[in-house]
């Protein structure tokens, strides 16, 4: 914990020092991730019946127009993701068994976004599409027992994720309302060679854009 609060203050420096030394207008972002993963085992998905894992979002926003039609958008956000496992097998004696189990992993997200906006009837609409980095700093996996997940190379999971991002929304007098789809295509596992985990999430968003341009 105390290096995530190193970090999130290193970020607003940061975020700070580039807002004072552009043209480029910042905002606050959060709402509700739907996450999920994928499972895959010797290149084989596993059948797991994973579920969606309701957590959250939430962080910082930076934009810098090109024109009045396209914009660059970044950020760091605290996006929350993970699955649930509901799950059957049978046993050595055909009694069929179940089990439950909860995966919540908390990461650092910085996307790059390339974003059209087009103004109709009053409010704009807005399209993103882009590469994020990931970067996973705690986790908890919880069943009848509970357990910590570490990041880095040697422990449970990889500590770096990429993939691209989707999104698309509306914005009202400088509110803004979202919703986007994270597509993780880095292998987080460090099991190499049996098993392979990507992160996938839904994420709905609203969010307050400061020091808009007016048109």
């Amino acid at each position: 914990m105390r290096n995530l609060l190193r970090l999130c203050f290193v970020a607003i420096i940061i975020l700070s020092t580039v807002i004072n030394s552009s043209a480029q207008t910042f905002g606050i972002k959060g709402g509700l991730n739907l996450s999920n993963q994928l499972f895959k085992t010797n290149g084989e998905k596993d059948d797991l019946n994973t579920k969606m894992n309701p957590r959250f979002h939430l962080g910082v926003t930076l934009e810098y127009p090109m024109n009045n039609l396209f914009s660059l958008e970044s950020g760091i956000l605290l996006s929350t993701k993970g699955s649930k496992i509901n799950s059957t097998f049978s046993d050595e004696m055909g009694v069929e068994e179940s089990y439950k189990v909860k995966f919540n992993l908390y990461y650092i997200d910085i996307p790059f976004n390339a974003k059209a906006t087009i103004e109709l009837n009053g409010f704009d609409v807005y399209g993103t599409v882009g590469p994020y980095l990931g970067i996973g700093i705690r986790g908890k996996g919880k069943s009848e027992l509970t357990s910590t997940i570490k990041f880095g190379k040697d422990e449970n999971l990889k500590r770096l994720e990429f993939g691209l991002a989707f999104g698309g929304g509306m914005e009202i007098n400088r509110f803004l309302f979202g919703l986007g789809y994270n597509l993780g295509l880095t292998n987080i596992s460090n099991n190499e060679y049996s098993q392979k985990i990507k992160n996938r999430v839904i994420q709905i968003s609203a969010g307050y854009r400061f020091g808009k341009n007016e048109k």
